[in-house]
């Protein structure tokens, strides 16, 4: 008798013996993988107008051990009444490649783990402790149903508690066990998940499961309802998590946790389990705090990690450690959590045992950057650099230092020399485009952080260096280059501040005032009194001529505490007033400008047209000719003066004025046909040449032997 053939008539007496119905597998339709673990395969399938869950054991685990946990775990769903919070038990099936499968309660909602997840929005987790406690009960009712029936589940987890309609249901039995049965430690570790076990059951010889097991993984899940991540982060050892906890670690409450709901979980994950809380005491509680205020919001802000090792300080006086590693998972934690001085006294450790771990002293050169302690920051960088004089990363650390210093020579010979060893880097491709950014070496900047976003176009950085490379355009005149790379950093950061006001700034000088008045009017959004935003503004409405629009604006930067004198602002506002007959206005702005510079020429004129059309004649004149003191030749200047000499009736001098203008244009005329001539004797001169050497070879050949009268004859 084949070993598989054994195990299917073990299985069929189980079932009989266990009074377990036996559904026929043809009942079930679409059926669908949607998830693997554990010993089992689970599928979706239609039955009877509903969708159930079909679990399987795997394919290649089809072996005694596999077949006996799910035989364990039928029998234990099978000795479990209905209850809401348990995962319901309807039966057994066999597929056509006659493997068992046990039919289960489908759960539309997916698993804690995922739920809590979607609760992240922006790097910042949110849930009311209404929800908490509600999730909380209907935990802690269905483990407590689990308890009445002597069952104790073992790996409890968010993974193992599914959602189906807003009801919340422990699933998956498979490490469950009677309180009577047999228990491997080794086991249990290598199936469960070790930041939610019970530390004594590993770390205590002899010790069982038993309830106050379940409760300790129960207050672990009560803590992660608060921080919406996983527990024990940052740490990827199970050894090491359970001895931590063993030693009594345990994670810190989230700021803003309600003071009762933190005292509960703490409770429940007590370091000595008989004081751990019964499954009636915990409902007592939760439904104590249920009766009071539990509107309160709780916010974890630090998705990344939370400090998992927050209480290294109080380590027992018998665990003292003398090991790199040891050390290691501390300052990871510590420099993770921007606690760098507390990382920085473990690379000391670290040096203590190994002064001349290259890692430890770049990484701590690193740190004291980040902190602005340059000088530590390049002694360290520079014994590194010392060891292994081609560590390319230790010579980027080291740019990086000297830059933040200032000090962008050295930081541009260390960026360098690392791209050398390393010629497509991109944060130092980056960063020496900024140093060329400093040194107004704008060509050089563009030529880095294109290379660097052609090599690493998916870096996290992205946004920032399409930004500065938007900034190197905008410098070099190539504005709709600027728009380009500009527009696809703000697809990235929409309300980059920077980014949009540099991209304004490249429509307005390609006359493009309706989409430079757009995107200012997003950047205002954002920082309504950004000074540089409403002058360009301003000025974008005026040369749309929306003079209203324009004084407006104006006026909201002149009211700034420093606006007032914006010369610019002045007398852009001036002319709007201008344009809209506001003339004493437009006189007030211009008097301010003139008081500040008198010898402004464009403002003298404005000033004089102002007064012309107040009908000043004189006050017109006086402006008007001081203008033409400091600018000769200048059109608007004689044309408007020879408009007020005509208002005044002096015809001499109006015909002079009208005699010069005609000079000045005759001689424009001239200036400008012979700029044209240059232009196309530039373009014919190749030609010319071309056409010479031709010649010169064919009169050399013998080819050509007659006079040569002009170009036609060639």
């Amino acid at each position: 008798m084949s070993k598989s053939i054994a195990l299917q008539k073990w299985f069929e007496k189980t079932l009989k013996e266990e009074d377990i119905i036996k559904y026929d597998y043809s009942v079930y339709e679409n059926v669908e993988v949607i998830g693997k673990g554990g010993f089992g395969i689970v599928y979706s399938a239609n039955f009877d107008g509903k969708k159930v869950a079909l679990k399987s054991l795997k394919c290649d685990e089809v072996n005694q051990e596999a077949s006996k946990e799910f035989i364990k775990e039928l029998k234990q769903f099978h000795a479990i009444n209905f209850h809401p919070n348990i995962n319901q038990f309807y039966g057994i099936t066999r597929d056509p490649e006659n493997k068992f499968m046990m039919v289960l309660q489908f759960a539309n909602g997916g698993n804690l783990r995922q739920y809590l997840k979607n609760k992240w929005n922006d790097n910042t987790y949110e849930i009311s402790l209404n929800e908490i406690i509600q999730i909380s009960k209907q935990i802690t009712n269905g483990l407590g149903h689990l308890h009445k029936n002597n069952i104790i589940h073992c790996d409890l987890h968010p993974k193992n508690i599914l959602i189906n309609d807003d009801k919340f249901l422990i699933a998956d039995f498979g490490l469950s066990r009677q309180k009577d049965d047999a228990y491997s430690s080794s086991h249990s570790i290598a199936k469960g998940m070790p930041a939610y076990l019970d530390p004594h059951c590993y770390c205590q010889p002899g010790k069982k499961p038993d309830e106050k097991s379940d409760i300790y993984s129960l207050g672990v899940i009560f803590w992660e309802l608060t921080s919406g991540i996983p527990p024990f982060l940052i740490a990827t050892n199970g050894f090491f998590i359970l001895t931590q906890a063993f030693a009594g670690y345990r994670e810190q409450a989230i700021p803003g946790t309600q003071t009762d709901y933190a005292e509960l979980f703490r409770k429940c994950w007590n370091a000595v389990p008989k004081e751990r809380p019964t499954i009636l005491k915990i409902l007592e509680i939760l439904n104590s705090i249920s009766k009071r205020d539990t509107l309160q919001l709780i916010k974890n802000r630090n998705k990344d990690l939370i400090p998992a090792i927050d209480r290294i300080n109080e380590q027992p006086q018998f665990y003292t450690t003398t090991h790199t590693d040891d050390l290691e998972i501390p300052r990871k934690s510590y420099y993770k959590l921007e606690k760098y001085e507390k990382s920085l006294e473990y690379l000391t450790k670290l040096l203590n045992f190994d002064p001349k771990n290259i890692t430890a002293l770049r990484t701590r050169g690193q740190t004291y950057c980040m902190i602005g302690k340059y000088a530590n920051s390049l002694e360290d960088l520079n014994n590194v650099l010392e060891i292994d004089p081609n560590d390319a990363e230790s010579l980027r650390a080291r740019g990086k230092t000297y830059y933040n210093l200032g000090k962008y020579d050295e930081s541009l010979k260390d960026l360098t020399e690392s791209l050398e060893i390393e010629p497509d880097h991109p944060f130092a491709l980056r960063s020496r485009g900024q140093i060329y950014f400093k040194l107004d070496r704008y060509e050089e900047s563009f030529a880095n952080l294109a290379k660097c976003l052609k090599v690493d176009p998916n870096n996290p950085n992205r946004a920032a260096t399409l930004r500065l490379g938007g900034e190197v355009c905008y410098m070099l005149k190539r504005y709709d280059k600027s728009l380009k790379y500009l527009t696809e950093s703000l697809e990235l950061e929409p309300k980059n501040k920077v980014a949009l006001k540099f991209l304004a700034q490249s429509y307005f000088e390609l006359k493009r005032y309706k989409e430079s008045s757009e995107t200012l009017t997003e950047l205002l959004k954002i920082d309504p009194k950004n000074a540089i935003a409403l002058e360009l503004q301003g000025i974008s409405y005026y040369e749309l001529e929306n003079y209203i629009k324009s004084v407006k604006i104006l006026t909201k930067l002149l009211n700034l505490r420093n606006g007032s004198k914006n010369n610019n602002a002045l007398i852009t506002r001036g002319r709007a007033n201008y344009m809209l007959g506001n003339y004493f206005n437009c006189l007030k702005d211009l008097n301010k400008v003139l008081k500040i510079n008198p010898d402004d020429a464009e403002t003298l004129r404005a000033r004089g047209n102002t007064y012309f059309k107040l009908g000043r004649y004189e006050e017109s004149l006086v402006d008007l000719n001081k203008s033409l003191e400091l600018e000769p030749d200048n059109l608007d200047s004689l044309k408007s003066r020879a408009k007020t000499y005509s208002e005044l009736g002096r015809n001499n001098d109006l015909q002079a004025d009208l005699d010069q203008i005609l000079l000045i244009e005759e001689r424009k005329k001239k200036e400008e046909s012979c700029k044209n001539l240059k232009i196309s004797l530039v373009e014919l001169q190749p030609k010319l040449f071309y056409l010479v050497m031709t010649f010169l070879l064919c009169w050399g050949l013998g080819i050509i032997s007659k006079p040569i009268n002009s170009l036609n004859d060639i």
